[in-house]
C-alpha cells in the first residue's frame, strides 16, 4: 500500500505589472515661423508612458498670447500680428509648449489706380500709378521698399519708394515714344513672387511730317486715270502714324484733277 500526501509549499510573493499611465508630453514642430498674416501651421502633440510607449490621452491647445496668433482645438496655429508668443499642449498635469514667431514679410503689390490709361506718346499720364505693398495673404505691410520699372522707351518719376503708413506706394509714368499699348511693372524691391502691370496706351502726337507712300511715278495715257492710288503717310515727330488726320489733295503742274481732294488718315 502507498502513501501520498499534498504539501503545501511555500508561496512566493507575485509583484503586480505597473499600469500605464500618463508620464511625460512633447510638441512638434520645435517651433513655428510664420510670414504673413492668416498663416496656418499644424502642430501635433505626443504623450508617452512611463515605458516610453504611446499613451492614449485627451490633449487641449491654448496660445500664451492671441494677439499674435491663435490655435484651434486641433492644434492649427494661424498668424495674426507680428510678434513673438508660444503654443501650448496641456494633458492632465502633463504640458509642453514651442515658441510662435510671427514676422510679417512684404512679397507682393496690387494695383490701387492709375491702371489702363491713354496719354500721348513720350508724354506724362495724367494720374500717378499707385499700388499697395502686401505680405503674401494680402494684409498691408507699410515701410515695404517697392519699384517700379517702365516699359522700352518709357520712364518713370520714382523707379524705387517706400510704401506709406496706408501701405501705398505712387510713381508718374511718362510713355515711350512708340504708339500702341505700353506696359509698367510694379513690385516688393527683391521679391521673388511675380509682379504687377499696369497698361497704357499711347497715342501718336500732332502732325509732324508726310512722306509719300505709294502710287508716284505711274506712267499713262492723257486723259487717264493713274491705275494706283495716290497714297501718303501721316506722322508724328517720332515717325508714328497720326489717324484721324484731314489731308488735301491738289494738282499743282500739267494739269488734270483728284477725287476727292480731301481724305482723312485711317
Amino acid at each position: 500500500m502507498v502513501f501520498m500526501s499534498c504539501g503545501g509549499g511555500d508561496k512566493k510573493n507575485v509583484t503586480e505589472p505597473d499600469p500605464p499611465r500618463a508620464a511625460s508630453i512633447s510638441v512638434s514642430p520645435a517651433s513655428v515661423s510664420m510670414s504673413y498674416v492668416g498663416q496656418v501651421v499644424g502642430v501635433s502633440a505626443a504623450v508617452l508612458d512611463q515605458f516610453q510607449r504611446t499613451f492614449n490621452a485627451t490633449v487641449s491647445w491654448s496660445i500664451d498670447d492671441p494677439s499674435i496668433a491663435t490655435v484651434s482645438a486641433i492644434g492649427l496655429v494661424t498668424a495674426v500680428a507680428d510678434g513673438v508668443t508660444a503654443v501650448r499642449a496641456t494633458s492632465g498635469s502633463l504640458s509642453a509648449s514651442v515658441p510662435v514667431t510671427v514676422q510679417r514679410v512684404a512679397t507682393r503689390v496690387s494695383i490701387v489706380s492709375g491702371d489702363r490709361q491713354t496719354g500721348q506718346v513720350g508724354e506724362v499720364l495724367a494720374e500717378p500709378l499707385v499700388v499697395r505693398a502686401e505680405d503674401l495673404g494680402g494684409s498691408p505691410m507699410p515701410g515695404a521698399s517697392v519699384t517700379f520699372t517702365s516699359g522700352v522707351g518709357g520712364s518713370v518719376s520714382v523707379a524705387e519708394t517706400t510704401a506709406d503708413e496706408q501701405a501705398l506706394a505712387s510713381t508718374m509714368w511718362t510713355l515711350g515714344t512708340t504708339s500702341g499699348p505700353q506696359l509698367l511693372a510694379a513690385a516688393i524691391t527683391g521679391s521673388t513672387v511675380a509682379s504687377v502691370q499696369f497698361q497704357a496706351t499711347a497715342l501718336a502726337g500732332p502732325v509732324a511730317a508726310m512722306a509719300k507712300a505709294s502710287g508716284d511715278q505711274q506712267v499713262v495715257p492723257v486723259g487717264f486715270p493713274v491705275f494706283e492710288p495716290i497714297t501718303i503717310q501721316v506722322t508724328d515727330e517720332y515717325g508714328n502714324g497720326v489717324s484721324g488726320a484731314s489731308v488735301a489733295f491738289a494738282v499743282t503742274d500739267g494739269g488734270g484733277s483728284v477725287t476727292p481732294a480731301e481724305g482723312t488718315t485711317g
